[in-house]
C-alpha cells in the first residue's frame, strides 16, 4: 500500500517545525510527500530536503510570507523525469 501524507506546514522557519517534518518523515514513513505554505524559498527548502536523504522534490516558491509547496517522493521506490512548476 502506497502512502501519501499532506501537511499544512504554516511556515518551516522556526527549528521546531523541522524537528516536527523529520519526526512526522519517521514516524510515518510516506512515499509521497505533500507540503503546503512553507513559507520558504527554493534554496532554504532545498537545504531542507538534503537533510532527507532519500527524498528528491520540487519546489514552489512562497511569496513574501505565505505561498511555498513542496512536493516530495521516496527516490528509492518513485522515479520522476521531469517537473513543472508555475506560480500558480
Amino acid at each position: 500500500m502506497m502512502k501519501i501524507l499532506s501537511w499544512n506546514s504554516r511556515g518551516l522557519g522556526h527549528p521546531s517545525k523541522l524537528v516536527a517534518l523529520k519526526d512526522l518523515i519517521h514516524s510515518e514513513n510516506p512515499e509521497i510527500m505533500l507540503i503546503q505554505e512553507t513559507k520558504q524559498d527554493q534554496s532554504e527548502m532545498n537545504k531542507v530536503i538534503s537533510q532527507q536523504k532519500r527524498f528528491c522534490g520540487s519546489i514552489s516558491d512562497a511569496r513574501g510570507a505565505s505561498g511555498g509547496i513542496v512536493t516530495l517522493w521516496d527516490n528509492n521506490k518513485w522515479m520522476c523525469s521531469s517537473t513543472n512548476v508555475q506560480q500558480n
